[in-house]
């Protein structure tokens, strides 16, 4: 349980940055299984490492909002 809330944690707060590289043609998604964390990414190859970078960098700073973190709870 706090694996997916983890992920709705980092998944809205990478927001600010995924919306661009959305709009550039780039996705990412993030989801919770039984055996951990699965990330995949789409679109161009070119710039998929610096969102892989954005993404996995969000895992070790992400600031803990209290407001938010009971928002998913």
């Amino acid at each position: 349980m706090l694996a997916r809330v983890y992920q709705r944690l980092l998944t809205d707060a990478r927001n600010e940055l995924t919306y661009p590289a959305l709009l550039a043609g780039l996705s990412f998604g993030l989801s919770v299984d039984d055996a951990g964390f699965e990330l995949q990414l789409g679109g161009y190859t070119d710039k998929q490492e610096e969102l892989l970078g954005a993404v996995l960098d969000g895992f070790t700073t992400l600031p803990l909002d209290p407001a938010k973190f009971a928002l998913y709870q």
